[in-house]
């Protein structure tokens, strides 16, 4: 926000006419996504996730979006070849008309936006620290790489979920563009309607449930009254379960796995860390802490060449570390306890 800040400046006057002619609001949009590279480009240069050089392996979960398709399938007819009245009775069966994601370790998430099946329409699902926000931010980069070449591509826009208060998504994202770049929200209107923005939706999960369930009726009825846009929406497997409402109008699905031993390993051996690898692999409760890339990169942090064994040990390496959060603007403070949570879940063996 604070990087927004410090460019909004540039917009405030073409921004603020009302009815910018058609020169105006290209030139417009050619500042709007100057200023969403720059704000991309700098998120993932200050990311936890940065430094991590690990290929993710993505799971296919079409079925968690997209209304289910049935067909009536008859049952074998009956042998009995004497007389009589027989009913025929059908039995349902979820359509598996579509195949599986064909989903590569060293795929880019752009390759699962391309694909004709999915159409720019699907969402990313993961566990806390499974490196969400990060693809959807590489995946923003690409697409406006995307925009560069071809002027023709939406403006990709990555938008907080969390500030979402019941409006429709399109009076929602006019205010939050209006809110961060000074966009008037006619101009945001009519490229909502001309496909010229693309909406990376991160955060349904910080709703909570009572408030997902509406957000998520409301992009149905969105993508349902503009089939052509495309979207993308990040959130907690685990809460998007919960809230037993689906993304109705998305073409896909796809899940970070956790990381393997191997990835792990390869990665303490990548950076000479054999012997925090050890305090890993001896410990059930850091083994399933580092199987995300985003506590695993905080081990590296924390981590100052002595054991970490206990609970103890990684919050008082952690605190030694605490102004890697206030270098990095205080996004990461939830770190501590989720940290909590996750050994009150799983003690130290």
């Amino acid at each position: 926000m604070l990087f927004i800040g410090a460019v909004i400046f540039l917009l405030v006057r073409p921004f603020q006419r009302s009815q910018p002619s058609t020169d105006q609001l290209k030139n417009i949009r050619r500042q709007l996504l100057r200023i969403v590279k720059k704000e991309i480009d700098h998120r993932l240069a200050t990311s936890l996730h940065n430094l991590v050089k690990l290929d993710l392996y993505m799971e296919d979960q079409r079925q968690r979006v997209g209304t289910p398709q049935f067909e009536l399938i008859p049952e074998a007819p009956s042998t009995n070849t004497e007389p009589s009245f027989q009913a025929v009775n059908r039995i349902l069966h979820t359509k598996g008309n579509k195949p599986l994601l064909d989903l590569k370790l060293t795929q880019k998430i752009i390759a699962v936006f391309d694909r004709p099946d999915i159409q720019g329409k699907f969402m990313i699902l993961g566990d806390p620290g499974s490196g969400k926000t990060t693809e959807l931010l590489q995946l923003a980069q690409d697409l406006v790489t995307c925009v560069e070449d071809d002027e023709r591509h939406p403006v990709p826009v990555l938008l907080e979920l969390s500030s979402w208060n019941g409006e429709s998504l399109d009076q929602w994202e006019a205010s939050q563009l209006k809110r961060l770049y000074n966009l008037s929200e006619a101009t945001t209107q009519q490229w909502l309607e001309n496909n010229q923005i693309l909406l990376l939706l991160d955060g349904l999960d910080e709703l909570g449930l009572a408030k997902q369930r509406p957000c998520i009726q409301t992009i149905n009825q969105f993508l349902d009254m503009n089939r052509t846009s495309e979207l993308v929406v990040c959130c907690h497997q685990e809460d998007y379960k919960a809230g037993q409402t689906a993304l109705t109008e998305l073409n896909g699905a796809v899940y970070l796995e956790a990381l393997k031993k191997d990835q792990i390993r390869q990665y303490f051996e990548a950076f000479n860390r054999l012997s925090l690898w050890e305090n890993v692999r001896g410990s059930q409760a850091l083994r399933e802490l580092a199987k995300k890339p985003f506590f695993l990169f905080m081990l590296m942090v924390a981590y100052q060449g002595n054991p970490i064994r206990t609970q103890q040990d990684l919050f008082d390496a952690y605190a030694v570390k605490h102004r890697f959060i206030q270098r990095t603007g205080g996004r990461y403070r939830f770190v501590h306890d989720l940290l909590r949570k996750h050994f009150a879940a799983m003690p130290l063996d």
